[in-house]
């Protein structure tokens, strides 16, 4: 991680030289924000999502008072947004508006990777999880 240029601090981290953080079904890589002590506005995450075969029990979330931009770098995937399903892959870009219930799932044996961004330097902000109901709309990600 190094800071360059003359005016302000520019930050330049490299995904690799950031630990990953396992959640469930998942690794997190916050390679900017404020608690990375880099960043006063934003969130930019690195989120690999494992097979579905691998983790049960995935349960939506949402962020009170934030939208997420959640862009697929690699594999394909399935996001579940308020009820809607949405098949994506490598390209596709998905904007979750704020306060509303949102997973992804992988149903591949492939890695499926997302760049994941918020408008803020503290993405857990106003983070909910909604665990009811869950298993039902996990089973119907898979067929």
């Amino acid at each position: 991680m190094e800071q360059a240029g003359g005016r302000g601090p520019v930050w330049k981290v490299n995904e690799g030289q950031v630990p990953a953080r396992e959640a469930p079904c998942r690794s997190i890589r916050e390679l900017v924000s404020g608690k990375a002590g880099c960043a006063r506005g934003v969130t930019l995450r690195i989120v690999e999502i494992h097979p579905h075969s691998r983790c049960q029990g995935r349960t939506p979330h949402a962020h009170a008072d934030m939208e997420e931009v959640i862009y697929v770098l690699e594999g394909q995937g399935e996001m579940w947004v308020d009820g809607q399903r949405l098949p994506v892959g490598p390209g596709d870009a998905v904007l979750v508006p704020a306060g509303v219930a949102h997973m992804t799932v992988n149903p591949t044996t492939r890695p499926l990777r997302l760049a994941c961004f918020f408008p803020s330097p503290d993405a857990g902000r106003g983070w909910r999880e909604f665990p009811e109901g869950t298993q039902r709309k996990e089973e119907g990600a898979d067929g």
